[in-house]
Formats: C-alpha cells, structure tokens, sequence
C-alpha cells in the first residue's frame, strides 16, 4: 500500500511538473482556430429533428380485459372528438382527462424532445401533422394518446456561439497535451535514455 501511494505520488509531481512546462499563452486558441474546428468538426454539432408536444392520456393497464380496453378506446377517441371541436381548449382538456399526472398539471404539455425520444408509434404520426393538429388516439404500449402539436424545430447545425466554449476547451486541452509530448521528447533528445545492460542481463539470468 505505502509503495502505491508513493507511485501515485511521483505519478502527480510528474503530471504537474510537465504542466508547468507546457503552458498555453492566455489568447489561446485564436478566432480562426476556434472557426476551423467548427467547420470541420460539424457533424458533432448536429441537432436532430425536434417535437414540442402535449398530449391527453389514457392510461390501459396491461392485465385489461376485453372490455376495459374497449371502454379506454371509447373514452380517447371521445376527447379527440372535443379536442378537435371548434374553439376547443386543448389544455383545458388535458388538465381535466388526461390520466398522466405530471404533464396534465402543465395543460399536456410535454415540452421539447428530439425526434428519437418520441414513442415510435406516436412518432410515426406526428411526423405527417402541421402545428396546431390534433391527432386520432394512438395506441402505445401503456394507453391512449391524443396529441395536440404545438411546435417543431428542423434538424440543424448548433450555431458556433452555442458551442464555442467546448471548441475551446478541446483545443486547450489538446494542444497541451501536444506541448508536454513535444517537451519529453526535447528531453529525450538532449539527454537519451541509457540501457543499463548489466543490470538486464542479470535480470534475464534470475529468471526462470
């Protein structure tokens, strides 16, 4: 254990050594480093397809029987009816039907979600609808859903604000890792390591 801490020890004076030698000037990287790498680091900025949506949930227990499941279905496409009425009010039917607790206190909504993270089923239909529709009940896996879109956001490129302190970390970190090689290897060339060869032929010879 006293050998591990001192290797562990030596292991921290060396690191903190070597960055003491490998500083980086404040200033860095500059406007143009920091635009490079965005350019061609830009597939790691990609934002998917977003959904803003709220819904009205039914919830279908699993152990069902027939008739509680036609009940349920009866029941959401009742409120996609109302819901799609004129003049119909999306949150105040939500709050006043909608079996999921959390997102019903909000009026349905369920806020932001990357296309992805959308059930598949309820994905499937959201993906042909226009801000503003109301969709059929769609059956999941735990219910009924009617879903009301409210927004949507194309798939994109983060803008470089967004992303600049990241950029600009990684190349820090980076070009530090760069400067203490480069040191090292100014060391090794001024003063190469020397093969104690004595001392391996003996070691060759102790084992078995």
């Amino acid at each position: 254990m006293a050998a591990q801490i001192e290797r562990a020890r030596d292991q921290e004076i060396v690191a903190t050594y070597l960055m003491s030698k490998a500083t980086l000037a404040a200033d860095y990287p500059s406007d143009a480093d920091i635009q490079s790498a965005y350019d061609k680091n830009r597939d790691r900025f990609l934002v998917p397809r977003q959904y803003h949506l709220a819904q009205i949930f039914i919830d279908v227990p699993a152990d069902a029987d027939d008739k509680v499941q036609a009940e349920k279905k009866k029941k959401a496409e009742d409120i996609a009816r109302q819901a799609k009425a004129a003049g119909a009010d999306f949150e105040d039917l939500a709050r006043r039907y909608s079996e999921h607790k959390t997102s019903a206190a909000q009026g349905g909504d369920l806020g932001w979600s990357a296309e992805q993270q959308v059930v598949p089923e309820i994905r499937v239909q959201v993906s042909g609808m226009s801000k503003g529709d109301i969709s059929d009940p769609i059956r999941s896996s735990t219910g009924w859903h009617v879903i009301c879109l409210l927004d949507t956001k194309a798939a994109g490129i983060r803008p470089l604000a967004e992303v600049k302190d990241t950029i600009v970390a990684s190349l820090r970190q980076q070009k530090l890792e760069e400067n203490e090689d480069a040191y090292v290897e100014s060391l090794l060339q001024k003063t190469p390591p020397a093969i104690n060869e004595i001392g391996v032929e003996a070691l060759f010879k102790s084992t078995p």
